[in-house]
């Protein structure tokens, strides 16, 4: 199914050529993109990506290749740059995870440390989506509406993500907490 919509552009695929391409390589681009990324979700937010490439560079398409051949081509470079881009994320969130909190934001108060404190803990195991949503929100103090910006996400994305990091953290709190008891009652 179709999910994007396609501005009329002078020298762009009419509808029905977009719905053709569509329906003939979807399948395969998904599949390129699932296997080098690895994740459903993040594949499928890919295969739109890679066909509104195609929409947006519909012109520069010189008929050297077939359009399958140039949409394998524009899939396998964007997965590969969001690879890259993930593992630059995933420095960046390693770097933020030494700072103090609130660095650069003036002294943060008692309760804002402790805040930080957990997170910082519970970022350690956490998944990079999630870990990088936690940081905006919870160390540079960015809105829900900020962050949708940032990433490119919508606010209720946003906010779902977010929730299942505080879902996520507090299991784990759980079982530190369980393991320290447990811990604790066979020191008895």
């Amino acid at each position: 199914m179709l999910v994007f919509s396609l501005s009329s552009t002078p020298s762009g695929p009419t509808p029905a050529q977009l719905e053709a391409l569509y329906t003939q390589h979807a399948s395969f681009v998904h599949a390129r993109c699932r296997r080098i990324l690895k994740d459903e979700d993040l594949a499928w937010d890919a295969t739109q990506d890679v066909f509104a490439r195609a929409i947006r560079s519909w012109d520069s398409f010189d008929g050297r290749s077939s359009r399958g051949t140039w949409l394998y081509r524009i899939a396998t470079n964007l997965c590969l740059n969001r690879i890259r881009d993930a593992a630059s994320r995933r420095d960046k969130l390693h770097q933020r995870r030494d700072e103090r909190p609130g660095a650069g934001s003036g002294p943060a108060s008692p309760a804002q440390v402790e805040v930080h404190e957990i997170v910082r803990a519970v970022l350690v195991d956490m998944p990079e989506d999630l870990a990088r949503l936690a940081v905006l929100y919870y160390f540079e103090d960015l809105t829900q509406a900020e962050i949708a910006a940032e990433v490119g996400l919508s606010v209720p994305t946003v906010r779902k993500r977010l929730r299942a990091f505080v879902a996520q953290a507090r299991k784990r709190i759980a079982r530190g907490l369980e393991a320290q008891l447990a811990a604790a009652g066979d020191s008895l």
